[in-house]
């Protein structure tokens, strides 16, 4: 499965694709959050917040400190940006016989 990302604010858009080894490490890190209304939207970041680092992108999303906890981040990227995560349905051409991916 392949995911689109895309974080957004008023001036331009930031886009980029993931696989879900980065909702994992969100899901991961969200167990030890109190359950409470707010839980969903902060694992929503939290998995565009691994995305980002896995793709190289938390720079331009404007976290440049690499010592930032992740509750801090997943708080500046609620703050700042607006986050859109969307399963990919582009279909790809079956592989040939003894292909692997």
């Amino acid at each position: 499965m392949i995911f689109n990302v895309v974080f957004t604010d008023p001036e331009k858009s930031i886009k980029f694709s993931c696989g879900r080894s980065s909702l994992w490490k969100a899901q991961d890190a969200a167990m030890d959050w109190p359950d409470n209304p707010a839980k969903a939207g902060r694992l929503s970041y939290a998995w565009g917040y691994f995305a980002a680092k896995s793709a190289g992108k938390l720079e331009d999303l404007g976290i440049v400190d690499p010592a930032m906890s992740l509750d801090d981040a997943v708080n500046f990227l609620a703050d700042m940006w607006d986050l859109e995560i969307t399963e990919q349905t582009e279909k790809t051409a079956p592989l040939a016989d003894g292909q692997s991916r």
